[in-house]
């Protein structure tokens, strides 16, 4: 409970902060995205979805957030929240981005919380509003489990797909995949989409 408040003022903090510059900076991207988290382990898919939110910082840097939940069901007879929350300070080159930032995620009632490196790249196809992206994220050190080496759950995540812009309005479409590498078999994948709107 207590890392759950920690997100929680930490997104309210990012999205206070965004709309403080919004005025003076660029462009602020607000909207929804969901990921049908099929995982490798004994539970079902679960849709996980939530807000997201992304500004321009003026130049080159920008910062984004998100954050997903939803609630999964196990074999073995239980349910329980999912959460998979992160927040970047990016600079963005001509093709691709790079970003640090710190990730938040739980399945069951095991919980990660650390710091994360991020990549990201893609275009536009010409002149064309259709466009590719693909993104990578790797929390590298977990907070959470951290005296635990047997059960940390560092992790990365990577998701390719589509983009579309029409005018306001900006919607993808894609896969992603995240795997606990330090632990057996703990990974979880399937399709994203989201629909934002530029402001």
């Amino acid at each position: 409970m207590k890392k759950q408040r920690v997100v929680w003022v930490a997104v309210c903090f990012l999205a206070a902060a965004v709309c403080s510059v919004a005025e003076e900076a660029g462009t602020l991207t607000v909207g929804v995205k969901a990921w049908n988290s099929d995982p490798e382990y004994n539970a079902d898919a679960v849709l996980v979805w939530g807000p997201l939110v992304s500004m321009n910082l003026g130049g080159d840097f920008w910062l984004s957030g998100l954050y997903l939940q939803g609630e999964r069901d196990y074999d073995l007879g239980f349910s329980s929240k999912e959460h998979d929350a992160e927040a970047i300070f990016g600079m963005s080159f001509d093709m691709f981005d790079i970003g640090v930032g710190g990730r938040y995620s739980k399945y069951s009632e095991t919980e990660a919380f650390g710091p994360m490196a991020f990549a990201g790249l893609g275009s536009l196809f010409g002149d064309m509003p259709l466009g590719w992206y693909a993104t990578a994220g790797w929390m590298f050190y977990d907070f959470g489990d951290a005296e635990d080496a047997e059960n940390t759950l560092v992790h990365y995540n990577a998701e390719a797909g589509l983009s579309y812009i029409y005018k306001m309005i900006v919607a993808t479409v894609g896969f992603r995949y995240r795997d606990y590498y330090e632990l057996d078999e703990v990974s979880e994948q399937g399709f994203t989409g989201s629909v934002s709107l530029r402001f």
